[in-house]
């Protein structure tokens, strides 16, 4: 999570989306019910709560992909436009 913390942090405008909320949300999920399934798997009463904040974490790990993706390609768009030659009257500047 500090991982997407960080991502997060160095780019506001990621943090804006429902997307991110969302994100969140699974991932905290995920940890939330990890860690007594982790206590209940040591114990050996059920693994069910470890089985499910694992799925919950993992998803969580695929929607930063996304994210990261998502947010590589909107930078790389930004870049070109910003890069690229203004015409005026159908000369390149």
């Amino acid at each position: 999570m500090a991982l997407f913390g960080i991502h997060y942090h160095l780019n506001p405008k990621m943090n804006e989306r429902l997307w991110a909320r969302i994100h969140y949300v699974v991932a905290l999920a995920g940890l939330v019910i990890m860690v007594p399934g982790i206590v209940q798997s040591i114990r050996q009463t059920g693994e069910t709560l470890a089985k499910l904040g694992s799925v919950l974490t993992l998803a969580s790990m695929l929607m930063f992909l996304v994210t990261a993706v998502l947010g590589a390609r909107a930078v790389s768009r930004s870049a070109e436009t910003k890069t690229a030659p203004r015409k005026r009257g159908g000369v390149v500047s």
